[in-house]
């Protein structure tokens, strides 16, 4: 599954560089979308860990939820109070 955002500034796009840290690789990649024929061409968040375990085999959002969502949703947010701290000591 996946996500694509469109319209974002470059700000947003620093933000989400800057979130997804050197775990993750930034790669263009052409995207076809199911409801058109249209191809787009977007960048992409790739695991940047291919020997990780965890990478492959099933992923089960509900198990996710259950167990890892609480944790997520605590990382997220220091991630944004940081963000903020750091905007308003900019001059």
């Amino acid at each position: 599954m996946f996500v694509v955002l469109f319209g974002l500034s470059a700000t947003e796009l620093d933000i989400l560089d800057t979130y997804e840290d050197e775990e993750y690789d930034k790669r263009a990649v052409d995207v076809s979308l199911l409801n058109t024929s249209e191809i787009i061409h977007e960048y992409v968040y790739i695991w940047a860990n291919s020997g990780d375990p965890d990478l492959y085999g099933e992923w089960d959002f509900e198990e996710w939820k259950e167990s890892k969502v609480e944790d997520y949703l605590k990382m997220t947010k220091s991630f944004v109070e940081e963000l903020e701290d750091t905007a308003s000591s900019l001059p």
